[in-house]
């Protein structure tokens, strides 16, 4: 996409799409656990060879974790033993080879440089009124087991990782703000309460059980990894910034409620029962990869993408029919910008793209230099393009050197307010930006639940490192049908399928 102001340097490449380009690992559960998921879900692991039973040895590994890995046992020399009694001290390493209980009233802190292990054959529980935090790492071993009717928190910069059986009853709290791992040599039971916070990543590579009591709310990720086999028979609320990503097994038997991302890989194995109920606001978004249209995954195109330009009044008068016939399949066409202004030839655009066989997507040029500018834009935004048919996504264009002097503070917030008019509408929005304006101006953590372009020219491959579903790589191509320069996009993701699958754009009221 191309401002005005700024032909040659800004021309922009419509609002970008925000990218669910994750890269999802195949499917592999094999046919001993689907025969065991067909006996109700109730699965036997052997144990990893080289494992102890003894309850002298323990996980190892560093934490963060880098995908699933076998339980490997390690020598405790320069562990010391925790009783359940004494308060942890920090740059300690603490084991249990016993039964350990957390009483009433009691609650212990596990120090950021510390860690715990409980062994095999151990087990430690927590009692109603009991808490535990952990700031530093703990871990349960294959053999071992961790049963928690109290408080257990995972606090920001600790980590969790269970190989072994760990089981929250109904009156239990689980609060997570950070890494928590259950691996696939583990059985996992919530039946209480379950908080996933912003900062928060739950990966379930094992075999987890959300009871009909459970209640969990994701406001950060929640991960069901290829070979994780998840059954969700309680509550699950995914929260405006909250992710949902199913790239194995789950079964849905309760009730979900998606006001975030909800994302299901082309090999996962979803199901839903005749008792789950599912719910999808208007915030929402659920992005199901298992389609296959024209022979094509509409996740990442593996021929190269889709083609696409996009224009604005500085292209003139286009002829769209030479433009299809050069091969361009979608085309995002400026609308409008500031709060007031639309596009002289947006009506002919979009008119004439989509007569000769061209997808259309949407773009609108921000200058807000406040978040309540921003709204006003984005309602402006949307009035401008009602009349018309969407297939492709609603862009925000954010990229005016004048706004750079307001900081990412300010921009982030200003970025905020316009998606979420976009949302609130109905909408599939997705922002736009060059690599150094998202980089260096927008805190991306706060904009995660929103597809991304990217333009970035004179690249072989895109450098930016936040994901992204298009890329504007040349601000001077040559299309048959235009005359002068015109932005190039290349699409992976096959947004008209994504939109019509998940009923956004107001698609209906134009069939």
């Amino acid at each position: 996409m191309r401002q005005y102001k700024y032909r040659q340097l800004s021309q922009f490449f419509k609002n970008i799409f925000g990218v669910f380009t994750m890269k999802f690992l195949k499917q592999t559960v094999s046919l001993l656990l689907a025969a065991v998921i067909a006996l109700g879900g109730v699965a036997a692991f052997a144990e990893a060879p080289g494992s102890s039973q003894s309850g002298t040895q323990a996980p190892a590994g560093d934490l963060p974790f880098d995908g699933d890995r076998l339980y490997q046992p390690i020598s405790l020399a320069g562990y010391v033993k925790w009783d359940g009694k004494s308060d942890f001290k920090e740059n300690t390493k603490y084991y249990i080879n016993s039964s350990v209980q957390i009483g009433k009233d009691t609650a212990f802190t596990l120090p950021k440089s510390s860690k715990l292990v409980v062994c095999d054959g151990a087990e430690l529980l927590i009692y109603i009124g009991g808490t535990l935090r952990i700031s530093g790492e703990m871990s349960v071993a294959q053999n071992a087991s961790f049963t928690s009717s109290g408080v257990f928190s995972v606090q920001k910069g600790g980590s969790f990782e269970s190989f072994g059986n760990t089981v929250f009853t109904m009156s239990s709290e689980v609060n997570i703000s950070s890494i928590f791992i259950a691996r696939s040599d583990s059985s996992l039971t919530f039946s209480g309460v379950v908080n996933v916070y912003n900062d928060g990543e739950f990966i379930g590579y094992g075999q987890i059980n959300a009871t009909q009591n459970s209640q969990t709310t994701v406001t950060g990720v929640w991960q069901a990894p290829d070979s994780g086999m998840l059954f969700a028979r309680g509550q699950i609320t995914v929260t405006l910034s909250g992710k949902l990503n199913v790239i194995g097994y789950m079964t849905l038997s309760g009730t979900l409620t998606n006001s975030g991302v909800m994302t299901i890989d082309e090999n996962a194995r979803y199901f839903t029962t005749k008792s789950s109920r599912t719910v999808v606001t208007r915030s929402g978004r659920t992005v199901d990869y298992r389609y296959i249209v024209d022979g094509a995954n509409p996740g990442v195109f593996k021929t190269g993408g889709i083609k696409g330009i996009d224009v604005s009044v500085w292209q003139g008068v286009i002829d769209w029919k030479r433009v299809k016939k050069a091969g361009v399949q979608f085309a995002i066409i400026r609308s409008s910008y500031s709060d007031d202004k639309v596009d002289r030839m947006f009506e002919y655009n979009i008119t004439e793209a989509q007569k000769a066989g061209v997808l259309v997507g949407v773009y609108h040029y921000c200058y807000a230099t406040t978040p309540e500018e921003a709204r006003a834009e984005a309602r402006h935004f949307i009035e401008t393009i009602k009349p018309y048919r969407i297939d492709y996504p609603v862009m925000f264009d954010f990229e005016d050197d004048s706004q750079r002097k307001l900081g990412k503070d300010t921009l982030t917030q200003i970025a905020v307010a316009f998606m979420e008019e976009i949302d609130t509408a109905g909408y599939y929005g997705m922002i736009y930006s060059y690599k150094n304006w998202l980089t260096d101006n927008l805190d991306m953590s706060k904009l995660s639940r929103y597809e991304v372009a990217v333009a970035e020219w004179n690249v072989p491959t895109p450098t930016y490192k936040g994901r992204y579903g298009m890329w504007q790589y040349s601000c001077k191509g040559i299309v048959s049908g235009i005359d002068g320069d015109v932005d190039l996009d290349i699409c992976y993701m096959d947004y008209s399928q994504i939109i019509k699958l998940g009923g956004y754009n107001h698609l209906s009221d134009f069939e």
